[in-house]
C-alpha cells in the first residue's frame, strides 16, 4: 500500500543567464529550441532538441502539407481538443497571451511559459516547462469552464515534422509473437 522512496537533496545554482535566449514568441536553452504561434492556442510551431538532432522534430505541420486529403487538418503540438455531451467539438485555437519570465532567477531546473486562452467555453491555461539542462518539455492543461460540461478530451498532441526523418530510414516495428510455452 505505501510506497518508501530514498531522495537526495542536491542545492541548484541558479542559471546562466546568458545561456537562454527569450523573445516575444522563441525561448532558447542550452538544450531546447521552441517557438510558439500566438494565434493558434500558444501551440508550438517548432521544437527543436538541440543534442538529439538539429532541426525542430516536433511542431505544427500546415494545412495542405500532405497529399492525402485524409491527412488535410492542420497538426499542432500541444493542441486541445474538447467534445460537449451533445457532439459539439471545441478547439483551443484561439488567439493566446503568452507569458514567457525574463526574470530567472527563481528556474534553475525549468521555465515556466504560461499560455492564456481565453473562449466561448470558459479559459485554459497551458504552462509549458522548457528544460535548461534537459532535451525535454512538460505540458500542463487546467481548464476553468463556465457551464460547459465536456465528455471527452483529446489533449498533449505532438506532431512529428515530416521533413526532419528520412523516410527509406524509418523502420516499421517487428512484430513479436507471443506463444504459449506450456503445452
Amino acid at each position: 500500500p505505501f510506497e518508501v522512496a530514498d531522495c537526495k537533496i542536491v542545492s541548484c545554482k541558479g542559471i546562466n543567464k546568458e545561456n537562454v535566449k527569450i523573445d516575444d514568441l522563441t525561448i532558447e536553452t542550452p538544450q531546447v529550441k521552441v517557438e510558439f504561434i500566438k494565434r493558434r492556442g500558444g501551440n508550438i510551431k517548432e521544437a527543436t532538441f538541440k543534442k538529439v538532432f538539429s532541426q525542430p522534430l516536433i511542431g505544427t505541420i500546415p494545412h495542405g502539407y500532405f497529399e492525402d486529403i485524409s491527412y488535410s487538418a492542420d497538426w499542432y503540438t500541444g493542441e486541445m481538443i474538447l467534445f460537449t455531451k451533445d457532439g459539439k467539438k471545441i478547439t483551443d485555437l484561439e488567439t493566446a497571451q503568452i507569458k514567457i519570465p525574463h526574470n530567472l532567477d527563481n528556474f534553475s531546473v525549468r521555465i515556466p511559459i504560461e499560455v492564456l486562452v481565453k473562449a466561448p467555453f470558459g479559459s485554459l491555461l497551458k504552462t509549458y516547462y522548457i528544460y535548461i539542462n534537459q532535451p525535454r518539455i512538460d505540458l500542463q492543461y487546467q481548464f476553468n469552464f463556465k457551464k460547459l460540461k465536456p465528455s471527452s478530451f483529446r489533449l498533449g498532441y505532438v506532431a512529428f515534422l515530416p521533413d526532419s526523418f528520412v523516410r527509406k530510414e524509418l523502420k516499421k516495428p517487428k512484430t513479436q509473437i507471443f506463444t504459449d510455452d506450456t503445452e
